[in-house]
């Protein structure tokens, strides 16, 4: 039932969430997943660098991170006005926790993520 209900919500409003999706949004969507693409997609986590071992999972701290990311979205979303204003905090916070996952793994990759992030 979880699942179901803001589907039926999201078909029901979904000429206001198209109106939503601007490109920048959907931008701000694709840089938040980048990390976990780039975790989990075969061809591209295979040349990785990986502190386990093991290329293609997520080791112990980078799992810490995504909680403590998912702990400071909560407390902050709390006080938020609008959908649009959760949004826009969540995907904030979400890329500012990549930045720092992709510094873990390589500085230049970090670099190269917030000069991503800044052109966008």
């Amino acid at each position: 039932m979880t699942l179901i209900t803001p589907l039926i919500l999201f078909l029901k409003n979904s000429r206001s969430v198209r109106k939503a999706l601007t490109p920048g949004l959907i931008s701000s969507i694709i840089m938040s997943v980048l990390f976990i693409l780039v975790r989990k997609v075969p061809p591209v986590c295979k040349h990785m660098p990986s502190f386990e071992g093991n290329e293609c999972t997520f080791d112990w701290r980078e799992v810490e991170i995504g909680m403590f990311l998912l702990s400071i979205i909560v407390i902050k979303n709390r006080a938020s006005v609008s959908a649009e204003q959760m949004i826009t905090s969540t995907l904030m916070y979400t890329k500012l926790a990549s930045a720092v996952l992709f510094y873990r793994l390589d500085p230049r990759f970090a670099i190269g993520y917030c000069l991503l992030c800044v052109c966008k």
